[in-house]
């Protein structure tokens, strides 16, 4: 049944930058080839790629470490060893940033010399450099770059709020967990930990995550360094943990990143060697890809030109990479775990219908007719209401592209969620 509405219009916005989804994972990943490196957005979750509109991934110069910024989910911080461009910078993703998918990168008045790790806070920027944290502010022009304390044998940082805690390593040996408080400048040692490499700080309770070279994970007391639980992980040396918005957490070795809540598969294999990862924690209006399509669907890509915020009248899905001239339907609905159409639970099995290995994602409350274009593109614009009711709703989408087999001559794309903000 072809409906013509998807949702009523009651304001227009402007085309606005894009946001790194909430508890996406941005991992970067070595690209020795070009002397370069790769990001890639995946879902905490095993749901696949998140979309930064359009894309999933995006190449920038040789970066050591990322870390996204708490304060603005439209930007991240990178540290460059590249010669020509040592230094810390301000990467701002966004629609119409082409190949790179970089559209803004601005340099100082950060770091511009040659450092190990970085991590944000609310306020500040901070890295590891010749056995010292450093630090400056955040903003450009708030605080020039300084020494805050020695921490010989540093190895990674992590920040909430006015905390700043600095894990150090040395071969064989106990080392110190440092925290120091960004306010009074009161600095203590946690606990002594031996063979630490990564560490993060839970976005609810008080505790941090310790990664390790054995491949375990240790969740330790912030308060009193007491290790509280150890996970044996079955992987390399962890070279990067972080925490979801829930506080459950996601890590990797040079090899995969794995989520704690998906037990069956790492949500992210990597092409070379992973180097750092960052979990985006702010709530966003955000586009995220899950599922796979088969047959011509299996090839299809997804892109979004705006975010999905309240009264975007010009909030558009564009399916791309399918051939000219064939019918492509749109399916939109509210549900990607129960479909009321369907009267089944998600996803559905499409082989009964002729279409084996192919799987409905969402529930298809709404459905619209397109033909692809002569640039092999189908664009659906989703108005959005500005209704404050609607916020933090996800709403999942799917395409169906025309195919001699399938479920009435049609075969299902990967599929979407995006949540209204």
């Amino acid at each position: 049944m072809l409906r013509i509405a998807v949702f009523a219009v009651f304001a227009v916005s402007s085309s606005l930058p894009a946001q790194v989804p909430q508890n996406a994972v941005m991992v970067l990943e070595s690209w020795v080839p070009f002397a370069t490196n790769i990001h890639y957005l995946v879902d905490a979750w095993g749901r696949g790629g998140a979309a930064i509109p359009g894309q999933t991934t995006f190449s920038v110069l040789s970066h050591t470490s990322i870390a996204i910024d708490p304060v603005d989910p439209a930007s991240y911080f990178a540290h460059s060893d590249i010669p020509g461009a040592i230094g810390t910078f301000r990467m701002q993703v966004g629609p119409g940033a082409g190949i790179l998918g970089i559209e803004a990168e601005v340099s100082g008045p950060w770091f511009a010399t040659a450092a190990r790790r970085i991590e944000v806070g609310p306020d500040h920027v901070f890295v590891l450099r010749n056995g010292n944290v450093e630090w400056c502010g955040r903003l450009p022009f708030t605080q020039a770059p300084a020494v805050l304390f020695a921490a010989n044998d540093a190895v990674d940082l992590a920040c909430k709020g006015r905390l700043l805690w600095v894990a150090t390593n040395q071969p064989n040996q106990a080392t110190p967990l440092i925290e120091r408080d960004l306010v009074t400048g009161a600095q203590r040692v946690v606990g002594a930990y031996a063979g630490a490499t990564a560490i993060a700080a839970s976005p609810l309770a008080n505790e941090l995550s310790l990664g390790f070279e054995d491949g375990s994970i240790a969740t330790i007391d912030a308060a009193s360094g007491q290790v509280l639980a150890v996970i044996a992980t079955g992987l390399g040396p962890i070279t990067a943990v972080g925490y979801t918005s829930f506080g459950t957490r996601v890590w990797a070795d040079a090899s995969q990143v794995r989520s704690e809540v998906v037990t069956a598969a790492p949500i992210h294999v990597a092409r070379t060697a992973i180097v750092d990862l960052s979990v985006s924690v702010q709530p966003t209006a955000s586009v995220a890809v899950f599922g796979a399509g088969c047959a011509v669907g299996a090839t299809a890509r997804w892109g979004a030109t705006s975010l999905p915020l309240l009264g975007n009248a010009n909030f558009e899905l564009t399916v791309w990479s399918v051939p000219a001239g064939r019918l492509a339907m749109f399916a939109i609905g509210t549900s990607r775990s129960v479909s009321s159409v369907l009267a089944a639970r998600l996803p559905f099995d499409m082989g009964p219908f002729g279409a084996p290995g192919c799987k409905v994602l969402v529930d298809p409350q709404v459905l619209l007719l397109h033909v692809v274009d002569q640039f092999q593109m189908a664009t659906q614009v989703v108005p959005i209401p500005n209704s404050p009711a609607l916020v933090d709703t996800e709403i999942g989408a799917q395409w169906f592209i025309q195919e001699p087999i399938g479920w009435f001559g049609l075969v299902p794309t990967s599929a979407v969620a995006f949540v209204l903000r």
